[in-house]
């Protein structure tokens, strides 16, 4: 009777284990998609998509933000928070005649560099971020810059898109390193100018990919079934 109990409890347990084990690493994954662009942009109702936009004045040929960024944007994200720092040589832009399904974005002129970060985040999280060019395509592509990593925004195989809605393959991967969020809960990062040529930089959006740590307490449920087979095991011996 004794061995039959052990054995019953020690298969729940494990079977615990792995449920909290599975959960604990994949469970918490999340994909966030930003879009930095107006009500025009094709991608602007599509589900899941949150928009990032700054808004001046219209300017020439009826376009907006034909200047600068005059002040520094925050837009809250659900549980996170976008904020890129005002500057000089850098805005965004209505184009109305898309090169590419993305359209609008942020521009940034030679020399222009602009630090972002997203807060909310939980130290520890791992993020992968991916980027996409903007109405000019990728000939004016911007830099993004990622920790130690910097990478051209280029936008991929539209051709077989037919949604007319960018899908994470036609983003590129930023950093391959996965950046790892500290205690502050902040992942941070920049966008540059087309260094490549030498020219105006364009960023249309971003897709974060973050995977998120077990809590301590998972980890300590684990260890604690672990143990208390290592028990029973021994018990019935």
């Amino acid at each position: 009777m004794k061995h039959t109990i052990h054995k019953s409890v020690g298969k729940l347990i494990m079977g615990a284990t792995l449920m909290l084990a599975i959960g604990g690493s994949f469970a918490n994954a999340e994909t966030i998609f930003l879009n930095f662009a107006t009500e025009d942009n094709p991608i602007i109702n599509a589900a899941g998509w949150q928009t990032i936009w700054y808004e001046q004045d219209p300017g020439n040929y009826g376009v907006f933000n034909q200047g600068n960024l005059v002040q520094t944007i925050t837009t809250e994200i659900g549980e996170q928070t976008f904020t890129l720092e005002e500057g000089i040589n850098a805005g965004t832009y209505i184009a109305n005649n898309w090169h590419t399904v993305t359209g609008e974005g942020f521009y940034f002129n030679m020399d222009a560099s602009r630090s972002f970060n997203l807060s909310g985040f939980t130290e520890g999280d791992q993020i992968s971020v991916y980027a996409i060019s903007a109405w000019k395509g990728n000939v004016n592509a911007g830099m993004v810059t990622i920790g130690s990593e910097t990478t051209q925004a280029l936008a991929l195989d539209f051709a077989s898109n037919n949604s007319g809605i960018p899908t994470i393959d036609n983003f590129t991967l930023i950093n391959s390193t996965p950046f790892t969020v500290g205690a502050d809960g902040l992942l941070t990062g920049s966008f540059n100018w087309n260094t490549v040529s030498g020219i105006e930089g364009d960023i249309g959006g971003l897709i974060l990919v973050v995977t998120s740590v077990p809590e301590p307490s998972t980890w300590l449920l684990l260890a604690g079934g672990v143990s208390l087979l290592a028990v029973l095991r021994r018990r019935r011996r």
